[in-house]
């Protein structure tokens, strides 16, 4: 995280940095320019960062550089109950983990809870039970956070929080890919959860240099993603989509029927997963086991 950082030019002056690190309630006050121009800052950064993997439970350490603060973080990490064991999220930035991760040459983040707040309000962050939330609750949590005072407003359940602004760009990708490689839309629309997975993780990461990283899309990502596309109507899914899903989408291997499936959009009548969909995804995987044989 810190190599990172350290390529953050506002990072790199001193003056800059006293300024971006300092309580920005205060600035709020004083100097709301400045204030304004900090939110900005930081939403920036936690996005470009977010898009690498490095601010949730499952992100890497620079073990150069970030050794300073090992033993802090794993200790924050060990009172983190059933963190995922997963490939780093994409999509996700883990609240209870930022501040130490983003200690810079000795200097603590002194005003990241106004920085949330802000992202919070606007919806550039949202928490991860109200974007899986039906639609009613989902504004009524969102009117709170926009109504409440601070403090009561951001009191909740859940410390990760879903990166919204990454997510149109993310989608856009996946469906490139997908529409490159159709040979047969009847069989290439049709992946289980797991196999979505694999396929499309690349498409989370922009950055060349990050997708070495990766070698499959993080599960809680595959969930935020799909519920995005099922959204907007580009796919289907017969999986629960979930704040907390399992580690994988079917404990039966390749049976169809213990498969949770994603299909992508051809036509509007198209977006439902019917027998007939569940029937061709085992042809599919019996034809695959034969073709290994």
């Amino acid at each position: 995280m810190e190599s990172f950082l350290a390529t953050v030019a506002e990072l790199n002056s001193p003056d800059q940095r006293a300024f971006l690190y300092s309580d920005l309630d205060r600035q709020k006050v004083d100097n709301p320019d400045g204030y304004k121009e900090a939110v900005e800052f930081w939403t920036r950064l936690l996005s470009r960062a977010c898009q690498r993997g490095l601010l949730s439970t499952t992100a890497p350490r620079d073990s150069a550089t970030d050794s300073d603060n090992e033993s802090e973080e794993e200790d924050v990490l060990g009172r983190i109950r059933n963190a995922p064991v997963d490939m780093p999220s994409v999509l996700t930035v883990d609240r209870r983990l930022l501040t130490l991760r983003l200690v810079f040459r000795g200097d603590t983040p002194m005003g990241l809870d106004s920085v949330l707040d802000e992202m919070l309000r606007t919806g550039v962050l949202v928490p991860t039970d109200d974007f899986f939330a039906p639609p009613l609750r989902r504004w009524a949590n969102w009117l709170a956070t926009r109504l409440l005072p601070r403090g009561i407003a951001s009191r909740g359940p859940s410390a990760v929080l879903v990166a919204t602004r990454s997510l149109p760009e993310v989608a856009a990708r996946v469906l490139a890919a997908h529409r490159s490689c159709i040979s047969c839309p009847l069989t290439d629309n049709i992946m289980s959860v797991d196999e979505f997975r694999r396929a499309y993780y690349r498409a989370l990461v922009p950055d060349e240099s990050s997708k070495s990283k990766y070698t499959a899309m993080n599960i809680t990502d595959a969930h935020i993603l799909l519920k995005h596309l099922v959204d907007a109507r580009h796919a289907v899914t017969s999986a629960q989509l979930t704040a907390h899903p399992p580690t994988s989408s079917s404990a039966a291997g390749h049976e169809a029927r213990g498969t949770d499936l994603v299909k992508f959009a051809m036509t509007a009548a198209s977006l439902a997963i019917t027998d007939t969909d569940f029937a061709t995804y085992q042809v599919l995987c019996t034809h695959r086991l034969l073709a290994q044989q």
